[in-house]
């Protein structure tokens, strides 16, 4: 019985000692002074709706402190308006791109690529209704262009940043691409 129960414990000292010890920097949730966002991956002309489960679970969070200030140096953040084109990055310097407020959060998009790019977002006021069991987080859709392609991009993801104040949960959100098929 002592055999068992030793071997028991130390399997599963063992297990948590191979744990990863730091935070993975590109997971989906990412916390910016206290909001929650979910992030996605989208490609020229590709259409995002925010949408959630009926059901909600934690929010993520980030970590401070010198390798995120590192990251700083490398990365620029700008405004943007909906419909109107802006130049984005190049000499692989991430830029955050963050756009007008909605009713429960801001849309972001980041891209990182060794030549610049022009984007275009797009609202699209009169989205598809979203599926059984999910309610959309906005009553609109974002639809993302980048005149020049995403050829030779090393990141393209898009985040959506909760308001402070907001109490919806998006820790199992989801962000999906118009299916011309059924749309």
């Amino acid at each position: 019985m002592k055999l068992s129960w030793i071997t028991l414990v130390a399997a599963q000292l063992s297990a948590v000692s191979a744990l990863p010890t730091s935070i993975d920097r590109g997971s989906a949730l990412v916390s910016r002074g206290g909001r929650a966002a979910d992030a996605g991956e989208a490609g020229a002309g590709a259409e995002i709706g925010a949408s959630e489960p009926a059901v909600g679970g934690g929010a993520g969070g980030k970590a401070g402190g010198e390798a995120g200030e590192e990251n700083k140096a490398n990365e620029v953040e700008q405004q943007a308006q909906f419909d109107t084109p802006i130049a984005v990055g190049g000499n692989n310097i991430k830029t955050d791109t963050l756009y007008p407020p909605g009713v429960n959060g801001v849309f972001e998009v980041e891209l990182q690529g060794p030549v610049g790019r022009t984007l275009t977002v797009t609202e699209n006021k009169s989205p598809a209704a979203p599926p059984a069991g999910f309610i959309a987080v906005e009553p609109v859709s974002w639809i993302i262009s980048l005149a020049e392609g995403t050829d030779g991009l090393t990141l393209q993801k898009v985040d959506y940043i909760l308001n402070a104040n907001n109490t919806l949960d998006i820790s199992k959100g989801q962000a999906a691409r118009l299916c011309t098929e059924t749309n």
